[in-house]
């Protein structure tokens, strides 16, 4: 199959405890800052350079947290949608198909680390 369009969908999956990082200074793993920046927040820049203008986080564990820090983590022009996975403790995958019922269409996915 011969792709024409760019793909301007992403999913990040962000739900996981984050237990390889021991969710460090108290936070939620994709909220540590590396040199000052949540490690989110990268994932995010990069995916917008690269010419992503919608992603879906999908968020389970300590997801309140996530959801309130994420709008001001977004570049401008980048729309964010916050799709909830309540079986985060499952696979990535899961989460993966938690946010494919929220769009049509190619996408990349992305882990919030």
């Amino acid at each position: 199959m011969t792709r024409t369009e760019p793909v301007t969908t992403a999913v990040i999956v962000a739900a996981g405890r984050g237990s390889r990082l021991s969710e460090a200074d108290g936070r939620p793993k994709p909220l540590v800052p590396v040199v000052r920046v949540p490690l989110i927040a990268r994932v995010l820049r990069a995916a917008h350079r690269s010419g992503i203008d919608h992603v879906h986080v999908v968020v389970g564990h300590r997801g309140d947290e996530l959801r309130a820090a994420l709008p001001g983590l977004a570049p401008a022009n980048c729309r964010v949608t916050v799709v909830e996975n309540p079986r985060y403790d499952e696979p990535n995958g899961v989460s993966l198909l938690a946010a494919t019922s929220t769009f049509e269409g190619p996408f990349a996915l992305l882990m919030a680390d």
